[in-house]
């Protein structure tokens, strides 16, 4: 049974109460600001409801002291009256709610109700996080079957020397989960770099990566990224983009482990790269670009990540992550997510995927901090539905684009008709049978509404 604690000078009050919340709580009851702390420090109070004024310490001046002793308690505010001035302060001190004497009975229970069902949930969204930061301590997030197919791979690639290629669009997490495998290997206390093609010339990028020789001797050397890593691992974005002669000159380093710095006489001899030193490279699903002997050179270790949208059981668990990391850096309050909105974040395709996810959330922190809900509201209007996503026709395939729009209109259908096949079908002018062949294809979980 949840317990109160009901801190008023006047008997009365506290008497009228403990009536009103008999059967329903514990309550527990304080005629003073001291007599209060005593309890608190002694049991455990999933609820106060304070008055604002009492003699010596009043309900102000204690919920400002002793804000310190009891953060995560929600505080119910009670008085014969409040102006704006008490309200304004009393919920810059996080108080959570306001009820007048003499009392509704039916205003204090639900608002009591409401509060405690609030802190159940905040409280279990903090444990959620937790756990998320016990399991998964680099970033790679996620429970749903194929990210734990990801992980396993990702296990096994940690325990070889072997390079790696990451399939996946931008914005799935592709870095970190090299970075995952990097700091499970061996190789963890060795660095790990990171090269982007960028506006670099296929000269200009070789010898980013492999050094060049600046005079025919042979004698001016500048060291590229494989020789600065020594036994760590070296990270390639985007390598279909990599020109072919970077992309060739990348394959006969992984095969044979060894390589000739570009400028160098043709009869130099080809210098060594540590036995030890790993590629990881990311490209993108289509491989278009990615010439096939790159991709044979990786052929122990491919590794798929699918998109957001194609595992939207880990959103929720990706957006209190989020939260949790980002809210104390941008002094946030937001700890929990309505319903509605977690909805609405699982409705939506995510074009630019977890980074979007991620983006998304830092921009409501920061606008909306002062609440301690993250709600529908503050939603993006392409979340929330007022308007179509805006897709970047640079970032993505017409394919899939035009699955995006599909998927957000079959998951629209499929809400507002709470799952029925036959009735989101008529609300789209199409068949059952062909809305299902979309289903299918898209991977859409009925289940969920």
């Amino acid at each position: 049974m949840k317990r109160l604690l009901v801190i008023d000078d006047e008997l009365g009050a506290r008497e009228s109460i403990r009536a009103i919340f008999s059967g329903l709580y514990e309550v527990l009851v304080a005629e003073s600001a001291p007599r209060a702390l005593e309890l608190i420090s002694r049991t455990h109070i999933d609820l106060i409801l304070l008055d604002v004024i009492m003699p010596g310490m009043d309900g102000m001046v204690f919920l400002r002291t002793a804000r310190d002793i009891f953060p995560d308690i929600p505080v119910i505010m009670i008085s014969a009256s409040f102006n704006n001035q008490s309200i304004e302060e009393a919920r810059q001190l996080h108080a959570v709610g306001f009820i007048c004497k003499p009392f509704d009975i039916h205003e204090i229970r639900n608002l009591t109700a409401q509060t405690l069902q609030a802190a159940d949930s905040t409280r279990q969204q903090r444990l959620l996080q937790q756990e998320i930061s016990r399991k998964f301590p680099v970033n790679v997030i996620g429970e749903s079957a194929s990210i734990r197919q990801v992980m396993d791979a990702a296990k096994a690639a940690s325990h070889t020397d072997a390079s790696v290629l990451i399939i996946a669009e931008a914005g799935v997490g592709r870095e970190h989960l090299a970075r995952q495998i990097h700091s499970w290997s061996r190789r963890h206390a060795e660095p790990f770099v990171k090269l982007d093609r960028g506006g670099r010339d296929t000269d200009a990028l070789n010898a980013e990566l492999f050094g060049s020789v600046t005079d025919i001797t042979g004698s001016k050397i500048n060291a590229g990224m494989i020789d600065l890593i020594g036994q760590g691992s070296i990270y390639l974005n985007d390598v279909q983009n990599f020109p072919a002669d970077t992309q060739k000159r990348i394959a006969t380093a992984i095969r044979q482990r060894e390589f000739t710095r570009p400028g160098s006489p043709l009869t130099g001899v080809p210098q060594a790269i540590p036995h030890v030193a790993r590629f990881f490279l990311a490209c993108a699903p289509d491989h278009e670009g990615l010439l096939p002997e790159l991709a044979a050179c990786c052929s122990d270790h491919l590794i798929p990540i699918p998109p957001l949208r194609e595992r939207i059981e880990d959103i929720p668990i990706l957006t209190m992550h989020y939260i949790g990391q980002l809210r104390t850096s941008l002094n946030a309050r937001i700890s929990s997510v309505e319903p509605e909105a977690m909805q609405k974040l699982q409705a939506y395709p995510w074009p630019g995927n977890v980074r979007e996810l991620r983006n998304v959330i830092e921009r409501i922190l920061f606008l909306h901090g002062d609440d301690d809900v993250l709600r529908t509201a503050f939603l993006p209007k392409e979340i929330s539905g007022d308007l179509l996503p805006t897709i970047d026709p640079m970032a993505i395939s017409f394919h899939q684009a035009t699955d995006q729009l599909h998927r957000q209109m079959i998951l629209s259908a499929l809400q507002q008709s709470n799952g029925v096949i036959k009735n989101a079908a008529r609300l789209l002018n199409v068949t059952p049978r062909i809305l299902q062949h979309r289903i299918d294809k898209l991977k859409i979980d009925v289940r969920q509404f």
